[in-house]
């Protein structure tokens, strides 16, 4: 079977979990006997579009690039010469299955191009990685930096969807319009799409308000192959000193900030002679301010910095329970199937997929809210009880990679009916690209006169 992976980016322009997804996924499937090829998006733009063949951790791929400016913009992610690039090279290529990872830096009406413009009969698949298709700023996360459950709409997102400095609300609400339809219209014309758990999936379907697509999207864990170098030895009751644990990223979105608030708030109420506690903080800030502010934030408690870390360093601390304080709206999360590997239970915001695929082993608290978190805390280290339940409800089979991959080829060989895809309004697509084209001269100017910043919400 030869097969063609639709990507924004790969390695070595950017790192990311999508990035190693795909490359795992290809791998995976090269070793099972298939043909793999994998057109990746690209940072760079190029005077004409185009692209160029490389090899990336022994994979094909045809790395391509757009000829405009600025197309990680929601509004901005519409080339049809993109849509031509692609639709050519899987004619040449005679892909029996294509699979699409992400539309930005390539074009947004990707399917329906390739549809339209192309004779090609393969199904197309998607996997939803986040929460982009349903939301102009891309995860769920309002002006205000809060979570955000409301269905796409001009009327709902217009007063916090990011805007070039020249748009006014009538040209809003168009973008808004344009970009819920055709991400509507994407996944009704796939054979099927993938996610990696109902949260996911339920977001997305409310979000675009297309109950009708939830048939059409399978909930597939990704899977964890384990990260330990040698086996979990038994998890040794706490005595003298509990220790909590967060590692990961640390940035805004992660809630570290939050976390390190909490712990401060609950050990404020600890008496003298209560049970030690330790927070342990595994992983390098994205901002040396950051790093900073929170250092100065947990002064006289009992906070450990570890910085970048090895997973053999969580394990050796002799960590008692994980905690993922998210402030965003999580799409699945590795991090607590490394928790789960090692033993531990796990205290998670009451949102999204950690919520979810927390289960009976953790312990939820109120999304943002320092004294719920504490509270929280709190639970864990002197309800002896609740601990020992949280702790046998650790589940001892994780989802495998390994069969991860093997579900994507059942759903492969499954694919759905997609309806027929109407002739092309050219009139509009033309108008609409003539817009583009003058908006970015317009930028440009205003880049020229030291203006150009003001790409944000107004």
């Amino acid at each position: 079977m030869k097969i063609v992976h639709i990507t924004h980016q790969l390695p070595p322009e950017t790192h990311g979990g999508v990035e190693s997804h795909v490359l795992a996924l290809g791998a995976a499937q090269v070793a099972l006997g298939h043909d793999v090829l994998i057109i990746a998006g690209s940072l760079m733009p190029w005077d004409e579009v185009g692209g160029e063949e490389e090899k990336v951790h022994g994979l094909d791929v045809f790395r391509v690039h757009r000829d405009d400016l600025f197309f990680d913009a929601w509004d901005r992610m519409f080339n049809p010469r993109m849509g031509d690039l692609i639709a050519k090279k899987l004619m040449d290529y005679q892909a029996d299955v294509v699979h699409v990872h992400h539309w930005i830096r390539l074009t947004h009406n990707l399917l329906e191009h390739i549809r339209q413009f192309s004779d090609l009969k393969s199904p197309i698949f998607l996997s939803l990685h986040d929460l982009a298709t349903s939301c102009p700023r891309g995860f769920r996360m309002n002006v205000a930096g809060e979570p955000c459950f409301v269905e796409l709409s001009e009327s709902n997102c217009l007063h916090c969807a990011p805007r070039w400095p020249w748009m006014f609300d009538e040209e809003t609400k168009e973008a808004l319009q344009t970009f819920a339809a055709t991400s509507r219209r994407e996944l009704e014309l796939s054979a099927g799409a993938i996610c990696a758990s109902e949260a996911v999936k339920s977001l997305l379907t409310s979000g675009l308000n297309s109950p009708h697509l939830v048939d059409r999207i399978h909930v597939l864990p990704f899977g964890h192959d384990p990260v330990f170098a040698s086996p979990i030895p038994p998890l040794e009751e706490p005595e003298v000193v509990f220790r909590f644990a967060y590692w990961g990223s640390i940035t805004e979105r992660k809630g570290v900030k939050l976390l390190v608030a909490a712990f401060n708030e609950f050990m404020s109420q600890r008496q003298g002679d209560a049970m030690a506690v330790e927070l342990h903080l595994f992983g390098k800030c994205d901002l040396p301010e950051r790093e900073k502010n929170l250092k100065e934030a947990a002064q006289g408690q009992d906070v450990i910095f570890h910085g970048r870390y090895e997973y053999e360093d969580i394990k050796v601390a002799k960590i008692h329970a994980a905690v993922f304080p998210s402030l965003c709206i999580e799409t699945y999360g590795l991090v607590l199937d490394e928790a789960f590997e090692l033993g531990l239970p796990v205290i998670v915001a009451n949102q999204g997929a950690f919520m979810e695929r927390a289960g009976s082993a953790g312990k939820l608290f109120e999304a943002g809210n320092v004294g719920s978190l504490a509270c929280a805390l709190g639970a864990l280290v002197d309800d002896p009880n609740l601990y020992a339940q949280l702790v046998a409800a650790v589940p001892e089979e994780l989802p495998r990679f390994d069969q991860f991959v093997q579900q994507v080829m059942e759903v492969y060989q499954t694919p759905q009916e997609t309806p027929p895809v109407e002739a092309p309004d050219m009139e509009s697509a033309n108008a609409l690209r003539r817009q583009s084209l003058r908006m970015e001269a317009m930028f440009r100017k205003l880049m020229e006169k030291g203006e150009g910043q003001g790409y944000g919400p107004q």
